[in-house]
């Protein structure tokens, strides 16, 4: 039995060694999951977003994917574009509030 207790130590000082990790990965999943449902407009015009390059422009056009999750499984687009899809839609629901 004494020999148990040094690797129960060892055990414990890993998991607390890891645990901002694990934290930190598993707020990632909860991101992933949230953006993952995240929709685009219908009528968002990728042509117009600053930051895209032309063949991302071309491809989200092409598709125009319904969702982020839906974006992030054509093929070739970034993450850059991904992230750029999101900030997009505050800033455009942004500019369509105040015109109201």
């Amino acid at each position: 039995m004494a020999s148990s207790a040094p690797k129960i130590g060892e055990q414990i000082e890993i998991d607390a060694k890891y645990d901002v990790y694990l934290s930190r990965q598993a707020a990632d999943i909860a991101a992933y999951r949230r953006d993952e449902n995240f929709e685009l407009p219908e009528d968002l015009d990728y042509a117009a977003l600053p930051g895209l390059s032309n063949e991302m422009k071309q491809k989200l056009q092409t598709h125009r994917p319904r969702t982020i999750g839906h974006a992030s499984r054509i093929d070739g687009v970034t993450p850059a574009a991904l992230t750029l899809l999101v900030v997009a839609r505050p800033a455009r629901q942004k500019i369509s509030a105040k015109s109201a």
